[in-house]
């Protein structure tokens, strides 16, 4: 059962009056016809009304901007208002999706291989250190042919010599790396797929916190009334009040004893303080709970704790849009047999 009433009701006795104009006559009332239902009800939109909370479960629940007005109409999807983190969210998507950008050319370059200014300088490296060498050797067996003949000493010998050791060294190294960077190693496309799908989990992470920061309309409909405006922090009572009303309902009580005599299909009528005229609606759906009443009737020997059946009756269509803008209104019901 539903616990918004706001509007105050035109006393109605649940025992037996009917609607009649007023008369300059005195008329004795007439009793209801037996198979009459009375009960009393309040106007709601069709699918009742829908508090959009829209807090994030993480970070700012301040409203940084609002999108729509009270009475504005809004279809499912809709942007209804951005949240406060929505700017440094936006910053963060835009870092990562540059990241992105980044990983994929290193996985382009890594598939297309060294390139050929790349591999034409390490072969360049690796002519100047074969020559090099070349040079050294020569001048260590000269120097071995002065200490063979005693001509120079066996440190200036070896301090020549040593270089060969060493050159050769910077030749081989030399060489690895040439065919390491001509050679599209499995390795190394592996590390920059991997860095590449992180990337792109990052970007994934970051859309989402940024949708976080967006308020939605979970269905269409007209924003009825609006608790928190920019610079104001979202409170228990949500961001706004939303409703369809297109077709407009209202909830009756029954009580039990009577639920037996009501059936979809049958007419009723409703009156209220806030119309001026009586409209007119259908039985649409019977409630299969019985529930303690939640509407009370200004008639001081009304059962306070009575025993209802909820029953929706659909409005007719120019009947529910005298009554669009009076949600939750509470209005008497008598649904005709």
């Amino acid at each position: 059962m539903h616990h918004f009433v706001r509007s105050s009701v035109l006393v109605f006795a649940l025992s037996g009056a009917v609607f009649a104009q007023e008369s300059d006559t005195v008329v004795a009332p007439q009793p209801m016809a037996p198979d009459r239902v009375a009960g009393l009800g309040y106007v709601e939109p069709d699918g009742g009304v829908t508090t959009v909370a829209g807090g994030p479960t993480i970070g700012s629940g301040v409203v940084f901007e609002l999108r729509v007005g009270e009475g504005d109409t809004v279809s499912r999807g809709d942007t209804l208002a951005v949240l406060g983190d929505n700017p440094l969210l936006q910053a963060a998507l835009l870092q990562a999706e540059s990241r992105v950008a980044v990983q994929q050319a290193q996985l382009a370059r890594v598939m297309a291989g060294v390139s050929q200014n790349e591999l034409a300088a390490q072969n360049a490296v690796v002519d100047r250190l074969e020559k090099q060498l070349n040079n050294v050797i020569k001048d260590c067996l000269r120097q071995q042919s002065l200490f063979e003949r005693k001509i120079i000493s066996e440190a200036v010998y070896l301090k020549e010599c040593n270089r060969v050791d060493a050159i050769e060294g910077q030749l081989n190294e030399a060489i690895a790396t040439r065919a390491a960077v001509s050679t599209i190693r499995p390795e190394d496309v592996l590390i920059a797929e991997a860095e590449l799908a992180a990337a792109k989990a990052n970007v994934a992470h970051a859309k989402v916190a940024l949708e976080g920061t967006l308020v939605r309309a979970p269905t269409d409909g007209t924003v009825l009334e609006i608790y928190a405006k920019p610079g104001e922090l979202i409170g228990p009572r949500g961001l706004l009040d939303m409703g369809d009303v297109r077709r407009m309902w209202v909830a009756a009580e029954v009580y039990e004893s009577d639920i037996l005599k009501v059936k979809p299909g049958q007419r009723a009528s409703v009156i209220a303080d806030g119309i001026d005229r009586q409209i007119e609606g259908e039985v649409a759906r019977i409630g299969l709970t019985v529930a303690r009443n939640e509407l009370q009737s200004n008639n001081p020997t009304a059962d306070v704790d009575a025993r209802v059946v909820e029953v929706m009756v659909l409005l007719d269509e120019g009947a529910g849009q005298q009554v669009a803008a009076l949600i939750n209104l509470q209005v008497s019901v008598i649904i005709h047999p």
